[in-house]
């Protein structure tokens, strides 16, 4: 009977591209890919943990991960026999360069976050081409009801600090930068310097949901002055434009406190997109957004502001991420690629 060792090394290495790049290839035993938002709060988080590390800088981390989303799983090719399994090897390597992956975030009742990889073809690349999160809500807020975790979260405002979702959102963006689609890393102080050429996040309109229940207002913010109208799901379109100002901040306000956690930004990324429904609402070029980047004066002077592009310029330039007019630099090899050994600090 003919096998998949019968045809061509150039064909097999399709087809091994092909389930290696499937999102079917990285599914875990037992686990849903995508979680069910019809599910109640506790059936949702259940299973979940904050991580510790690495220790992010967020104010609030109320971000609740699946430890078995994370888990590595060989794929099923090193299997099989040798043969396969040096050649799945091969085309690892070169997935491994600039793979893309693809995460889905639910929001729980306004005020909890929920990251699951759907799709990983490499779990420990350190480069990415595309990164596309799509961005779902889950319930409502009930303000009747004691949910766990740090009173800080959802869009209640802190002292100075704005609403905890921004963190939240931050913290998801900033774990990935420091520890990639791994698991919990084993000390506080792991860096991975993951980059991407291209985040996408796309948030999406609750299906079956009337629209007359969407309310303007996040009500785990706003609860107290806020009547009971029949409207209590978050719309998706304030959802859309919170994330599109959250990244704008980042990248483009004269704060000095946004330039301060918006320089991750312009060390590991070249461009982040957010959409609704599909639809582009917001795109900025991480590179032209640097070279244009000014803060009050009285915070950083003009001298700081070039010392600190200059450094983030060189640290584009050796991560191979795109410069101002549009070059880059010969990728550099991955650290974490299949044939080096891996750091010590992941915690498996």
């Amino acid at each position: 009977m003919p096998s998949l060792l019968d045809i061509p090394r150039e064909l097999r290495d399709q087809v091994c591209f092909y389930v290696l790049l499937s999102s079917s290839a990285t599914a875990q035993p037992g686990a849903s890919q995508t979680p069910d938002t019809n599910s109640s709060f506790e059936k949702l988080t259940g299973s979940r943990s904050i991580y510790e590390n690495p220790r992010l800088r967020a104010w609030s981390r109320v971000v609740l991960y699946d430890p078995a989303n994370s888990r590595i799983m060989p794929p099923s090719l090193l299997l099989v026999n040798k043969q396969l399994h040096y050649e799945t090897l091969s085309n690892l390597e070169l997935i491994a360069k600039h793979p893309n992956c693809s995460m889905d975030l639910i929001m729980v009742d306004e005020v909890v976050l929920l990251p699951t990889w759907t799709h990983v073809p490499y779990r420990h690349a350190t480069k990415f081409d595309t990164v596309d999160v799509t961005f779902r809500i889950s319930g409502a807020y009930d303000k009747k009801k004691k949910y766990p975790f740090d009173s800080y979260k959802g869009f209640r405002i802190g002292d100075g600090a704005g609403p905890a979702m921004g963190w939240q959102i931050y913290a998801v963006l900033e774990r990935f930068i420091r520890a990639g689609t791994n698991a919990e890393m084993r000390t506080p102080d792991a860096h991975l310097h993951v980059t991407a050429r291209t985040i996408r996040v796309d948030v999406q309109t609750p299906p079956g949901v009337d629209p007359r229940r969407f309310t303007r207002r996040p009500r785990s913010g706003y609860g107290r002055r806020m009547q009971n109208n029949g409207a209590d799901v978050l719309d998706p379109e304030f959802l859309a434009s919170y994330v599109k100002g959250q990244v704008g901040g980042l990248l483009r306000s004269a704060s000095h406190e946004w330039f301060t956690y918006g320089q991750i930004l312009y060390e590991h990324l070249d461009e982040v997109i957010v959409c609704k429904d599909g639809t582009e609402i917001g795109r900025w070029d991480v590179a032209e957004c640097l070279d244009a980047r000014q803060v009050e004066s009285k915070y950083f002077s003009r001298e700081e502001m070039e010392e600190y592009k200059r450094k983030a310029w060189e640290l584009r330039r050796s991560r191979g991420l795109k410069m101002l007019d549009g070059t880059r630099a010969a990728d550099v090899t991955d650290s974490n690629s299949t044939g080096v050994q891996l750091p010590d600090y992941f915690a498996y």
